[in-house]
């Protein structure tokens, strides 16, 4: 039965791995390593396959058996490291049972036999001088003059190195090679036996510079030789040095130009030290291998005197052959696609041993000849996981938008269907790759594809397996240079109709963890990130890493580069993101240090960005390879379910995409409320198109009061003012379709006692025309009742009878606040409740909001913003929060923008709330109806309906409302046939501009809607001059706004009652000098502090003149 790859399949691999073939051609021993669970440790067993038959056997049950290597007799000799020691092992030919020959100190490599088979030469730690004492003090101070103080994976080094041993394997005895404050390593003889050639990082600076040398020391020394013989000297850095046939040169792995170059196949002549490049014409990364995650393998002569080496092509480490190195050529030898070689070991014959993984296997030992004919000798994939079914990758290419060619692999179940969530992994190195071999290290790639993701693998600027160029493409622009490589391809994936732009996660190893600081920096796409042994901050790097400082001079240039900034740190741009982020890390990495992870995950925490830590106890930076079984696993799972979690939950459309919109709307909001001066605001959006359920997305900015630095969060609660009227006409809808209310009776049939100043008026006036600002009533009279159930009920039967009307009843449209009183006084008298109680009950409850309501007292039990009066740098917090509760139907209402967006979808989805309906359908659309058209042109309505403003916007209904209380503004749009909503709640500053510049991207992006601006009239309008016909006193309750003609228009002198302008904080007389327009009755003039300009109209009806502004009408006197 066929099963997809588990997370659990970590526990059952069984991969092969340092092939050696016997001298005789007939066999190849190899190590098997498997995972002990129970021990949570990996298990290496020596086993050996027979070439010819494909028989195999197991040949040694150690616990860390490694590094087989036959005798030139057939002897094979192997390493056993219990964590504390090495022991060296040998095997005689037609022999079961290993014998031991000698014991070193833990973790010594690199077997190697002499040619006449009588000693082993390998490496392994000794003291850096040449006093062999066995145990240094653990608790003894740490004296260092060099940076090889320390590594990873070995910790403090306490005054050890690698040096050369050799090993005679008849007497065990155990004779050092070389001494000295530097490292040697891979030991190779020459054809007589006399000399071993190795790489040492000699030189006085090689700490700082990371630079190492080829070396020849002579086999019969009688000491340990302190400076080795340099062959020459390499400007780069050496990883292997092998002999030639005869024993006159050394072909070397390695660069002969300083910084980061791909490795080159050098030929070093003994007797002259010329150094020939070998690969010239290749252009890419030799291989030596030897290393976790970087496969590759010793190059080695055949017989015909063809030299076999491996180098990595497009992310594959392929084999190649010169066969003359007089007039070198390299040539591939022909391999399946997708296959990647490591461990290549010949015998000077005709075929070579290596393991070859592919798109169909983790890895298994083959026999490869220089034709390309393979055969594959095991099969321990399929017998350790059978009937799993890999998801075979597949290559692809990118371009990016600067012609940038970028490789990549992309892992998806055939049979996915539609945009998938889609996840970026990016690879450390940076100079290493993919490949589309399949990969044991990396399940969740395989988990995450069957469940439907696609898993994307890019090998941007920096990678090896291209040329030159390419590999040194992001030197000192780490972040900056390979930036698109990764965002391109996602472009075009979700261009293909294969990734969802909404469920895009990333996450990356070391410097796929620095890469990721960086894009969740500088983009918010990604709805999930994980960080893995990363970097964050180069300038700690580059002194705390092992490698630090030679990645700060090879990189970036030197030390001054990242301390000045020029190399970019991600830490500098943290602030920025809003990805929730999954940190995962080494607690022993010396290789990138876990105060990488600590400072990236406690700057995220402080930005209260989701985040999570997870540290691996004694895990080195190489844990995800050679870690703790349990260590691998975990870190598998985390990976799978963070992204999961966050990049593509459950619900279609939440989630990752609200966090995704609200970063961009976060950046946007903070950006423009720094720019006009606003302290504090909630921006949201409700976007119903795809998802009827959406969650509404708020971005926070600013502080509720300057007065006490309170940060303005998601659930901050503001006044919206004005946009109070629509929840009262909601009200008064709903009771309609009840049969409670009658909107066009007249209201004096609720109210027997009802006076308002004019028997036309008392006798005409409905809730219609209250709802629609179309009843003739002064509008702005705050006058104080007091508190309590009774307030309203004072209002009406004592202040409007007080106040005249303005106009007749239904002869135009003036905005009219006291109306708004009376009919929430309307509302009071048909149910029997106060109007505050309905708000709640009807409301507030039904729609769940958490943070909405009518009353001050409850305000304060949440986070409330307070209004600010002036403009910066005099902006300062106002002492009176809240109107007159007699004016509380018209402006009381507290919200959240989350709750406002709410009430605004009850409107969206045509009265509908879950599944309850609250209002008709039908009453829904007519309070969205025009009732009446605004005479003067405005940029908030071209008309009204039942509390609505209307308008129409590049062709579509447009409704919504603005709100003003005492320093705090609100504004609320919706587009019913777009399904979107959009409000801004603010405490001060400019708010129109924040509110114009916002609603014009959210509108824009969501609805196409391009909002219009009322620009500056011409310098000659046409129309007749009638100026004088309008001068005159136009009075309101508010106000008196004398009018006289200027020379080039009208001045208009605003006089407000004292008491109402000194609560607002605003002079009590206004001059403006308003500007004639086309239109004879129209004058315009600027708003100061902003670009609106606002018209001012006069009309004249049944024998009165009007001035209309601000959409209220004051008649002339």
């Amino acid at each position: 039965m066929s099963r997809p790859v588990a997370l659990d399949d970590l526990f059952d691999i069984a991969v092969p791995s340092d092939p050696a073939l016997s001298p005789d051609g007939r066999l190849v021993a190899y190590v098997l390593s498997t995972v002990d669970r129970g021990e949570d440790v990996d298990r290496g067993e020596v086993w050996q396959v027979d070439v010819g038959t494909g028989s195999r056997r197991r040949l040694t049950a150690g616990h860390t058996d490694s590094g087989p290597a036959w005798s030139p007799a057939g002897s094979l000799a192997f390493l056993r490291d219990d964590g504390e020691r090495t022991l060296v092992l040998v095997v005689a030919p037609g022999s079961a049972d290993p014998r031991e020959v000698a014991t070193l100190p833990a973790g010594a490599t690199g077997l190697a036999w002499s040619p006449d088979g009588v000693r082993l030469a390998l490496t392994a730690p000794a003291p850096a001088g040449t006093d062999d004492a066995d145990v240094l003090d653990p608790r003894a101070p740490v004296v260092a003059s060099r940076r090889s103080f320390r590594a990873d994976g070995r910790g403090l080094t306490r005054g050890t190195r690698r040096h050369v041993h050799l090993v005679d394997v008849t007497s065990g005895e155990v004779h050092r090679v070389t001494a000295g404050d530097w490292d040697a390593a891979a030991p190779t003889w020459s054809p007589d036996g006399t000399r071993l050639a190795i790489t040492a990082g000699v030189g006085d600076d090689a700490d700082l510079t990371g630079s190492t040398q080829v070396c020849v020391v002579d086999a019969a020394a009688s000491g340990p030789i302190g400076t080795p013989d340099q062959v020459t000297d390499l400007a780069g850095a050496v990883d292997f040095a092998g002999w030639s046939p005869d024993g006159s040169s050394l072909v070397v792995v390695g660069s002969s130009r300083p910084g980061p170059h791909n490795m080159d196949l050098l030929r070093i002549a003994l007797d002259t030290g010329k150094v020939d490049v070998l690969t010239a014409d290749l252009d890419r990364m030799v291989m030596p291998g030897g290393e976790p995650a970087y496969p590759g393998g010793r190059p080695g002569f055949t017989a015909d005197g063809a030299l076999l080496f491996c180098a990595r092509d497009r992310g594959h480490t392929r084999l190649f052959r010169i066969d003359d190195l007089d007039r070198p050529r390299s040539v591939a030898v022909p391999m399946d696609e997708g296959s990647v070689v490591s461990g290549l070991s010949t015998n000077g014959g005709d075929v070579a041993a290596v393991v070859v993984a592919s798109r169909h296997s983790l890895g298994e030992v083959a026999i490869v000849d220089a034709t390309g004919d393979i055969r594959v000798l095991t099969d321990h994939s399929a017998v350790a996981l059978p009937g799993v079914t890999w998801i075979e990758p597949e290559e692809r290419t990118f371009v990016t938008h600067d012609g940038t060619e970028v490789g990549g692999v992309l892992i998806r179940a055939q049979d996915a269907v539609g945009p998938r969530p889609l996840l970026l992994d990016v690879h450390g190195g940076p100079h290493d790759s993919w490949s589309s071999a399949l990969d044991g290290v990396h399940l969740y790639h395989q988990v995450l594809a069957s469940e439907g993701w696609l898993v994307l693998l890019v090998n941007p600027r920096g990678s090896d397996g291209s040329d030159d160029d390419f590999l040194r493409g992001a030197l000192g622009r780490w972040g900056y240079a390979d930036e698109a490589d990764f965002l391109d391809p996602i472009d075009q994936l979700v261009a293909e109709g294969l990734a969802d732009p909404a469920r895009v996660a990333v996450t990356g190893y070391s410097y796929g963890g620095f890469a990721v600081c960086h894009l969740t920096a500088r983009t918010d796409r990604f709805a999930a990130a994980v960080v893995g042994g990363g970097i964050c901050d180069l300038r700690s790097f580059a002194g705390t890493s092992d490698m630090g400082h030679y990645y700060a001079t090879e990189e970036f240039g030197g030390l001054a580069a990242v301390r000045s900034g020029t190399a970019a740190s991600p830490i500098d741009l943290v602030d920025r993101v809003t990805t929730p982020t999954l940190v995962l890390h080494g607690e022993a990495d010396d290789r990138c240090p876990v105060g990488q992870a600590e400072q990236w995950f406690t700057a995220l925490r402080e930005n209260r960005t989701p985040a999570e830590l997870v540290l691996y106890p004694g895990a080195s930076h190489a844990f995800i390879v050679t870690g703790h079984p349990s260590h691998r696993a975990d870190f598998n799972r985390r990976i799978h379910d963070w992204v999961t979690r966050f990049g593509a939950p459950a619900t279609p459309g939440s989630g990752p995409d609200a966090r995704r919109r609200r970063s961009r709307w976060q950046q946007r909001l903070s950006l423009l409320a720094d720019r006009h001066g606003v302290p504090g605001a909630a921006f949201g959006v409700l976007d119903l198109r795809s998802d009827g359920r959406a969650e509404p997305v708020v971005a926070a900015h600013g502080v509720l009061s300057t007065r006490t630095g309170v940060a303005v969060t998601p659930d901050a609660r503001f006044q919206i003012g004005s946009i109070t009227k629509v929840w009262t006409a909601t009200l008064a809808a709903m009771l309609a379709d009840e049969g409670v209310l009658e909107l066009d009776q007249p209201v004096v049939s609720y109210l027997p006692d009802l006076d308002l100043g004019s028997a036309d008026h008392t006798a005409h006036v409905t809730m219609r025309h209250l709802l629609s600002h179309t009843s003739g009533l002064d509008g702005d009279v705050f006058t104080d009742t007091g508190r309590g159930d009774e307030a309203l009920a004072r209002y009406v039967a004592d202040v409007l009878p007080t106040v005249p009307p303005t106009s007749p009843v239904s002869t135009l449209f003036s905005y009219c606040n006291s109306g708004y009183s009376l009919a929430g006084r309307v509302l009071e008298r048909v149910t029997g409740t106060t109007w505050d109680r309905l708000i709640d009950e009807r409301l507030v409850a039904p729609l769940g909001l958490d943070d909405t309501g009518t009353l001050p007292q409850d305000a304060l039990l949440g986070r409330v913003a307070v209004g600010h009066l002036g403009r910066r740098p005099d902006l300062r917090p106002t002492d009176t929060w809240y109107l007159p509760w007699s004016g509380a139907p018209a402006g009381a209402v507290w919200a959240s923008a989350a709750d406002v967006l709410e009430f605004a979808r009850l409107h969206l989805e045509e009265g509908q709330h879950g599944e309850h309906r609250l209002v008709a359908t039908g009453t829904v659309a007519e309070m969205r109806k025009p009732v009446t058209h605004v005479p003067a042109p405005h940029f908030g309505a071209d008309a009204w309906g039942l509390g609505w403003m209307v308008k129409d916007w590049s062709g579509r209904m447009v409704i919504g409302h603005d709100g003003g209380s005492i320093g705090q503004t609100a504004f609320l749009r919706l587009v019913p046939d777009a399904g979107v909503a959009v409000v801004l709640l603010t405490n001060g500053g400019n708010a129109y501009e924040l509110y114009r510049e916002l609603f014009s991207e959210a509108l824009g992006e969501l609805a196409d809607i391009e909002i219009p601006t009322f620009s500056a009239p011409a310098d000659h309008p046409q129309a007749p001059d009638d100026r004088d016909r309008w001068a005159g006193s136009y009075v309101r309750h508010l106000q008196t706004i004398e009018v006289d003609p200027t020379d080039d228009g009208l001045r208009l002198e605003v006089a407000l009652r004292a008491e109402f302008a000194d609560l607002l904080g605003i002079d009590r007389v206004r001059r403006l000098d308003v500007r004639r327009t086309d239109d004879p009755a129209r004058f315009v003039f600027q708003v100061p502090g902003t670009e609106l300009w606002q018209s001012v109209s006069f009309l004249e009806r049944e024998g009165t003149t009007y001035l209309h502004e601000g959409l209220r009408a004051a008649p002339r006197r």
